[in-house]
């Protein structure tokens, strides 16, 4: 079975609207699903943002089923002047403060004959996973600098951890959302829980700060661009991993 590692609400709903079309064996009911993807076995699940939850998710997918390949994917943040919204960063490594921890080759290229079979514009390289949320550009060319990773997300290098320690191969694949020069203004801290806004959290915080709502808007349609790139790429890869 393949399991596919999403973290916010967008992302997941991307897969689940794509994949049931194939052919669903269950309905999303509290953040998971398992479907028919190239005639093979996927579950898919929103774990939430942050390390705690992801690391929930990939622990609760390998003990619950067999799970033969991991894919954490979802939007990142850029850090790289050269990426635009959309654009796929495929994470030959990924490092948190926990140390670096490497994709699987044979999926990396996979991935990359996908990215080209489709005419993706992507990149290679290093994806950071840190534990907050990079607000300003500031700090996305200061960690560019120093790290020179391509991206930044806040799950990846939990979930490889895990499912390295594990021997399971795995797979970071991330579309840009918003590139290195966007700063954000928003505390998403305080709209969002697990990955999801909620009504009453959305409600008292743009009633405090109204004109922060276009600036959400247009995140939420970066947003929107970025992962309906991914569902093309991710079934082209999967479809490939017949012949791993």
């Amino acid at each position: 079975m393949i399991a596919i590692i999403t973290a916010m609400e967008v992302e997941f709903m991307s897969f689940y609207k794509q994949i049931r079309i194939e052919g669903k064996a269950d309905v999303p009911t509290g953040g998971i699903f398992r479907a028919t993807l190239k005639g093979k076995d996927v579950v898919a699940i929103q774990s939430g943002i942050g390390e705690e939850r992801a690391i929930r998710a990939v622990r609760f997918l390998i003990e619950k089923y067999s799970v033969r390949f991991i894919i954490s994917t979802g939007v990142a943040g850029a850090l790289s002047p050269e990426l635009r919204t959309g654009d796929i960063v495929i994470g030959e490594k990924v490092l948190s403060r926990k140390g670096m921890f490497y994709s699987n080759k044979t999926m990396v290229t996979n991935c990359t004959e996908s990215c080209k079979e489709l005419g993706m514009k992507y990149i290679t390289g290093v994806i950071l996973t840190s534990a907050e949320f990079i607000a300003s550009n500031s700090k996305k060319k200061s960690l560019h600098e120093e790290y020179g990773a391509m991206a930044v997300e806040m799950e990846s290098a939990f979930i490889a951890e895990y499912a390295a320690g594990k021997g399971i191969p795995f797979l970071v694949i991330r579309a840009i959302s918003d590139t290195a020069d966007t700063s954000f203004n928003i505390d998403f801290q305080k709209i969002e829980k697990n990955g999801k806004i909620t009504f009453l959290r959305y409600l008292a915080y743009f009633s405090l700060h109204p004109l922060l709502y276009l600036e959400l808007r247009k995140h939420r349609e970066a947003c929107s661009k970025a992962v309906s790139h991914l569902y093309p790429l991710i079934k082209e890869v999967i479809n490939r991993l017949s012949v791993f």
